[in-house]
């Protein structure tokens, strides 16, 4: 699991989006929210292959490639 200490601005991360539904993509991370939503942390975030801009929580991303 990722923790926020984990990731912070410019992170390359693997997210799955449509709250963990969807399949799995490379992304940089454009902010850390500690309420992204609802109480819950979270990222906003930019797909690297297509420039798709989305948030996700925390728990929905699968590890980070680069801190």
């Amino acid at each position: 699991m990722v923790n926020l200490k984990d990731i912070r601005k410019g992170s390359i991360v693997i997210v799955r989006g449509g709250f963990g539904n969807e399949a799995p993509v490379k992304a940089r991370v454009d902010s850390v929210q500690r309420d992204i939503k609802h109480g819950i942390p979270g990222i906003d975030y930019t797909a690297i292959t297509d420039g798709d801009e989305r948030w996700a929580y925390l728990e929905q991303i699968e590890r980070v490639v680069m801190y």
